[in-house]
């Protein structure tokens, strides 16, 4: 029998990486298939677009056939920016776009369903219809970021932790963005620095385990340079596998990072003991709470 796992519980900083890593173990299979069926299709139409527009970059690089004008500053920025390059980023948006919708649905129907999310092909429909909502508030979310940024650097990663559950929010209670927006500043407010270290561990662990699976290429890249060489196609290959598999790394934070809602949610509202409470009446209705 499966052994089941509460979303809904208050978790500190170490419990929600534990916790991250247990439920990972425990819908191992599951997650394994909606990553293969759903998510992998794209992040390999992504990682081969992004190693064609790298290989493209550096042949302009190529001692025998130099291609950028060294006596033209502008050259290189007009070698970086092919339109190989927007595709490969426009691919990548899109792929974590479906990464994150996957996920987070997942999370969702788990929550809904008490642990038993038996049909994929539930959340990959769930992920694919909310595709461009993710893509749109991803692009939005992005541009305040970055003007947050450009005027005063504090301030805009106040906001960008303020506001890291946006996603969270919308999918699992439905609200729209500037809903979201807000929900996400009120369930952070008063633990904004847990917020931040539960972020900042989760993508502690990412880089780590990015770093190993770019060892080979780092290898590879690091004699080449030595014996003089160029770039080759075999590093440019050990990139993209790389980049293929960051994707599915990407799981760690979009399953710590919905692990830490539910924990906030709990920590202010204890909606599942109001949910208990619920049943023994006339059902659950969380609005009814708030």
């Amino acid at each position: 029998m499966k052994e089941s796992f509460n979303l809904r519980k208050v978790r500190d900083i170490g419990d929600t990486i534990s916790d991250t890593f247990t439920f990972i173990r425990l819908n191992g299979g599951s997650l394994f298939k909606l990553l293969l069926y759903i998510v992998a299709p794209l992040a390999l139409l992504s990682s081969l677009a992004m190693a064609a527009w790298q290989y493209q970059f550096t042949q302009s690089f190529d001692l025998e056939n130099i291609i950028i004008n060294p006596e033209d500053p502008f050259e290189i920025y007009r070698a970086m920016f092919q339109p190989s390059f927007f595709i490969a980023m426009f691919l990548q948006m899109i792929t974590s776009s479906i990464l994150t919708a996957s996920l987070i649905g997942y999370l969702r129907l788990y929550d809904e369903k008490d642990g038993v999310v038996n049909d994929i092909k539930e959340v990959g429909s769930f992920a694919i219809k909310n595709l461009l909502w993710v893509f749109f508030f991803s692009l939005v979310w992005t541009v305040m970021l970055s003007f947050g940024f450009l005027l005063l650097f504090i301030p805009g990663i106040f906001f960008g932790i303020a506001t890291s559950l946006l996603f969270y929010v919308h999918f699992i209670e439905k609200k729209g963005f500037g809903e979201s927006l807000s929900r996400s500043m009120d369930l952070v407010s008063g633990n904004w620095w847990e917020t931040f270290g539960v972020w900042i561990l989760l993508f502690c662990v990412y880089s780590l385990l990015g770093l190993v699976i770019q060892i080979p290429n780092t290898i590879l890249t690091g004699a080449t340079t030595a014996l003089g060489g160029t770039t080759s196609t075999l590093a440019i290959v050990l990139q993209a596998i790389g980049t293929f598999l960051n994707y599915f790394l990407y799981t760690l934070l979009l399953i710590g990072g919905g692990l830490w809602y539910f924990s906030l949610v709990e920590k202010k509202e204890a909606t599942s003991l109001e949910r208990k409470i619920g049943e023994i009446g006339d059902g659950w209705d969380e609005s009814m709470f708030r």
